[in-house]
C-alpha cells in the first residue's frame, strides 16, 4: 500500500514507523528531508494529482491519500489503516462526517463552480453530491488506472482556479467510482 501525505507545516513524526511505502509532499518554505517539495497552491488536491501523474505506472495495489494533520477529520486514521481490508475496485473514505451539496456548493459552501468541472471533465454525478470532508481516502490502483494519465494532467491544470481543493473534495469519490468514457 502507498501512503501519500500532503504537508504544509504539520508535524509528521507519526509516519516514521509505518510499514507502508510513504510519499511525503511538503509545501512548506523549508521542506523536511526525505520529502518531495511542491509549490503551495491547490491544497491537497494538486498534491494527490501530482502523485498520480508522476507515479501512474508505479502505483501500489492500493493508495491512501491524506492531509498531514488527519486528526481534524479522522482521529482514528492510523487504526483504520492498520485494519484496512483491501479489495479490488475499492474506494474508501476515511472520514465519517457526511455532507451534501448541489452543483454550486449549497448549502455549506455556496459559489463553488462544481458544475464547470463536472461538464469539462465528463464526471458523472447526481443532482445532490454526497461527500466526506477532509479528502482523506483510499483507492485501488485499478480505479485510478481506469482513466488515462492525461485525464489527471488535465484535472491538475485547474489547480490554481478558485476553490480547486473544495471542488475536488466533493468529486474524488465520483471520479473513482463512476468512470467517464472520455477524458
Amino acid at each position: 500500500m502507498d501512503l501519500v501525505i500532503a504537508k504544509l507545516n504539520e508535524d509528521v513524526s507519526w509516519i516514521k514507523d509505518l510499514p507502508y511505502r510513504i510519499f511525503l509532499y511538503d509545501k512548506s518554505s523549508q521542506p523536511i528531508n526525505n520529502s518531495i517539495h511542491l509549490p503551495n497552491y491547490g491544497n491537497e488536491a494538486d498534491t494527490y494529482l501530482y502523485h498520480i501523474i508522476n507515479n501512474y505506472n508505479n502505483l501500489d495495489k492500493f493508495v491512501v491519500f491524506s492531509q498531514a494533520n488527519f486528526t481534524d477529520h479522522q482521529p482514528n486514521f492510523l487504526e483504520i489503516l492498520e485494519n484496512l481490508s483491501i479489495k479490488q475496485n475499492m474506494f474508501s473514505s476515511f472520514t465519517e462526517e457526511i455532507f451534501h451539496c448541489d452543483h454550486d456548493g449549497n448549502p455549506n459552501y455556496p459559489g463553488l463552480k462544481i458544475n464547470n468541472f463536472v461538464k469539462r471533465f465528463n464526471i458523472q454525478v447526481p443532482r445532490t453530491l454526497t461527500f466526506n470532508e477532509g479528502a482523506i481516502f483510499g483507492v485501488s490502483r485499478d480505479l485510478i488506472l481506469a482513466y488515462p494519465k492525461q485525464f489527471y494532467i488535465n484535472l491538475n491544470s485547474c489547480n490554481k482556479e478558485d476553490n480547486f481543493a473544495h471542488i475536488m473534495e466533493r468529486l474524488w469519490e465520483y471520479i473513482f467510482t463512476v468512470h467517464s468514457s472520455s477524458s
